[in-house]
């Protein structure tokens, strides 16, 4: 299969998706960083779709037995206060952004254990589940969360640290890349929707009873409970 077929893979399970019921929130990307995209073999993000029904506020106690095999990692998550696409300038694209925010991204497979492939991957929706949403600020200017410290915490540890830089080099590259790819899709991110940038550290597994919480310098933190 090539990439194409997965991405039709992924709209054929959507759709079965939305049809029982699910509403799509938005959408997220994957490997957005040069490491993970040397180990998958490509030069490009992988894009996947979120639902409302795994959203979470922060400092929320979700139930570990409703996943697999969870992992957790810190992102940047964008509101969109308008469509965006392709032929977007970064002016444009910061108006059209109503907030950013420190988000967690709880990550699932129904895949056995082992390494995966980007078709693998972009059938599987990226490995979408659920995500936490910290507080919500309006950005300043494009540099106002370009190289952010970030770090993850499990239990009251630091666990991974990294910066917002290493989202494609610039979160907001995650928002072009997206409208890009949409673009080609023929489809578009709309207002309203949520845009998870990508994982800014490593990922991390969770057990039932950790508590995890991403840190973003300047923006707080995304916090979630598994019980």
């Amino acid at each position: 299969m090539s990439l194409s077929d997965a991405y039709d893979v992924q709209d054929h399970l959507v759709a079965r998706r939305l049809a029982a019921g699910a509403r799509q929130s938005g959408w997220k990307l994957g490997i957005t960083s040069p490491i993970k995209q040397r180990v998958m073999g490509i030069t490009h993000p992988l894009f996947g779709r979120t639902f409302v029904e795994g959203e979470y506020p922060t400092c929320r106690v979700v139930a570990h037995a409703g996943f697999i095999a969870p992992r957790t990692e810190p992102e940047l998550a964008f509101g969109l206060a308008s469509t965006i696409d392709a032929s977007m300038e970064t002016d444009a694209l910061l108006a059209a952004i109503a907030f950013i925010a420190p988000a967690l991204e709880i990550t699932d497979s129904r895949y056995r254990g082992g390494n995966r492939t980007a078709v693998e991957l972009v059938a599987d929706n990226t490995s979408s589940s659920a995500y936490v949403i910290g507080p919500r600020t309006r950005p300043h200017d494009a540099g106002f969360f370009g190289a952010l410290t970030t770090e993850l915490l499990r239990n009251g540890s630091v666990v991974a640290s990294a910066s917002t830089a290493d989202v494609l080099g610039d979160p907001l590259n995650a928002l072009k890349a997206l409208a890009a790819h949409l673009a080609w899709r023929g489809l578009r991110a709309e207002q309203g929707e949520i845009v998870l940038s990508g994982a800014i550290t490593d990922a991390i597994p969770v057990s039932d009873g950790d508590i995890v919480e991403a840190r973003i310098a300047g923006l707080g933190a995304a916090t979630v409970e598994f019980a």
